[in-house]
C-alpha cells in the first residue's frame, strides 16, 4: 500500500525564491517536492505568480537567462494540479493572501507553504497546517542545501 502525497499550496515568496536562485534552501526545497507531493495552483495563485516573476525588480536575478522565467512558470504549470475554486474565504488580515487559503480549503490541501505571518498566524487553519519551509523540511526529514 502506498502512502497517499502530501498536498501543499506554495505561497508566491516561496516560488519566487526558489526560481531566482538555484542553489538557495527555497531551490533545493522545490527541487524535493515538486515530483513527491501534489503541489496546487489555483488561476489566481498562477496569475499572481507570474505577475511578479516578470516584474523589472527581477530583470537582475534573471539576466542572461533569456527564456528562463517562461520556463519555469511552464514547468510549475505543468507539474502542479489546478484547482478550480469552490470555496472562497475572507479570514487573512491581508485579503491578498485570502487566495492561498481558499485555494488550499477547494484543493483539500494539507499544508500550506509560507513565510508570510499574515498566513502562519493562522496556524491551523481549518485543518490545514500553515508552516514555513524550515518547519515542513525539518518536520519530514528533508535536508535543505
Amino acid at each position: 500500500m502506498t502512502t497517499p502525497k502530501k498536498r501543499l499550496v506554495l505561497d508566491t515568496n516561496t516560488l519566487i525564491s526558489a526560481f531566482q536562485n538555484e542553489t538557495s534552501s527555497s531551490a533545493s526545497f522545490f527541487k524535493q517536492v515538486k515530483y513527491t507531493h501534489e503541489l496546487l495552483v489555483s488561476d489566481e495563485t498562477l496569475l499572481e505568480l507570474a505577475k511578479v516573476i516578470f516584474r523589472p525588480y527581477f530583470d537582475k536575478k534573471f539576466a542572461g537567462k533569456d527564456g528562463k522565467r517562461e520556463e519555469l512558470l511552464a514547468e510549475y504549470v505543468f507539474i502542479a494540479e489546478s484547482i478550480p475554486i469552490s470555496i472562497v474565504v475572507t479570514d487573512c488580515r491581508d485579503p491578498k493572501d485570502n487566495k492561498f487559503l481558499s485555494l488550499a480549503l477547494s484543493g483539500d490541501a494539507d499544508f500550506i507553504i509560507s513565510g508570510d505571518k499574515d498566513l502562519t498566524v493562522l496556524n491551523p487553519y481549518h485543518g490545514v497546517r500553515i508552516l514555513t519551509m524550515r518547519e515542513y523540511a525539518e518536520e519530514n526529514g528533508m535536508i535543505l542545501d
